[in-house]
This record gives structure tokens, sequence and C-alpha cells, in this order.
């Protein structure tokens, strides 16, 4: 499986529960854009290096970087050797994976009552019943599809 796929690219965000957290609230727009961009790092990631001056870099290094911070770190409380972590992130992470896992034995559970573990039950792709189809079906006349009784064909 490619890393890719390991990791989900994106995570739910809640609006409402954002702008209605006072961490952010008394924020300035600078602070705010320092915040969701390490969230977004930390996602991608599933965490941020401890390293402030890492931390500046990632932000593009704002000339009130200390200021910034000071507010900022509140929001990345979860510490993990030398990664820290934004407790609500991470449980966004853990309820995606578990949704996708219930789905990927929901799926694996529907395919095993459908096919009985036979791997081999689809061996060639169903013809498409399109309109748009090229290709007609050849033993289709108009006769078939006469079916009313008055007698004209």
């Amino acid at each position: 499986m490619g890393e890719s796929k390991l990791k989900p690219p994106a995570f739910q965000f809640y609006a409402g529960d954002f702008l209605s957290d006072l961490r952010v609230t008394i924020m300035t727009m600078e602070e705010r854009g320092v915040y969701i961009t390490l969230l977004a790092y930390a996602w991608l990631e599933d965490g941020l290096p401890e390293d402030e001056s890492v931390l500046a870099q990632l932000c593009n290094n704002p000339k009130n970087w200390n200021r910034i911070w000071d507010r900022v770190k509140e929001c990345f409380t979860i510490k993990s050797g030398n990664m820290i972590n934004n407790r609500r992130l991470v449980r966004e992470r853990r309820k995606l994976l578990s949704y996708k896992k219930s789905m990927s034995d929901a799926g694996k559970k529907g395919a095993e009552q459908r096919w009985g573990g036979n791997s081999q039950a689809i061996t060639k792709p169903k013809p498409s019943h399109s309109s748009s189809s090229e290709e007609e079906d050849e033993d289709t006349d108009e006769e078939d599809f006469a079916d009313d009784d008055s007698g004209e064909v």
C-alpha cells in the first residue's frame, strides 16, 4: 500500500467550533493564519516538531514569531517524544481511521457473503447499459418492442 493511502489527505473543519473556541477568538488574524498552517502540517505529518525555529520556518518566519507562538502554542498540547500535536486533530484522525476501517471490514464481509471467497468471481466487466453505447445487441428485433395489442408494428 502506498504512503498516500495510509495518510488521510484531509480533516473535518468545524467552523462553529473553531470560531467559538476562546483561544481562537482572542487571536489576531496573523495568529490564526499561523494556527491553521500548523494544523495543516500537523495533519499531514501526524504532529509537529517541538523545535520552534522549524515551526517558524513552516510559517514563513513571521516578524513577530515569539509573540505569535506564545498564543498559538496553547492549542498544541499533546507531546509525544519530540513532537507536539493538537488534541482535536488527534481525535479527528482516530475517528476517520476507525470509520475507514469499519467501511473496509463491511466491504470485505459483503464480498465474502456475495462471492464466498472466490477471488475469480468477476472475470470480465459487465456490458454497459447506457444509451450512448456504440454497439447494439445484434439479437434485438424491432418486433420485440411492439408490446401493445394494436397489431401495428
